[in-house]
């Protein structure tokens, strides 16, 4: 659904991603390691949660918390323009999809509803 590499090395990489499971969005930030195949994988060292707005605007503001105070402990990746850079868009991109996915369901959740609905008299095509 959704994945950007934002800190990548010879032997791993950190990845923000968003994908479904059990009809829920899940934003990820993991890291990935090279298999004996040669293919990333992820591994449990990350964080995931259920995503809404709320959760990545706060990610957001944490994040620029952390680097306004200049803490680097426990961050298993360098905290360099370049990297904060590539998280900040991963989570702008987020945002800005999330933003119009409920700013459709919003305003035109009655017209998706009703836009494949047969009118008065008519048949389904499938019927």
């Amino acid at each position: 659904m959704y994945e950007r590499i934002i800190y990548e090395t010879e032997t791993y990489q950190w990845r923000v991603t968003v994908n479904v499971f059990r009809d829920i969005e899940y934003l990820h930030i993991r890291k990935y390691i090279m298999d004996f195949d040669e293919t990333w994988i992820p591994i449990k060292e990350g964080v995931s949660f259920p995503i809404d707005l709320d959760n990545v605007r706060e990610l957001f503001v944490a994040l620029l918390e952390i680097l306004s105070l200049g803490i680097k402990e426990g961050v298993s990746f360098p905290i360099d323009l370049d990297n904060v850079r590539e998280l900040f868009v991963a989570l702008l991109e987020i945002l800005s999809l999330g933003e119009s996915k409920q700013a459709i369901a919003l305003h035109f959740s009655e017209l998706l509803e009703n836009i494949y609905q047969p009118k008065a008299g008519e048949e389904h095509e499938d019927a």
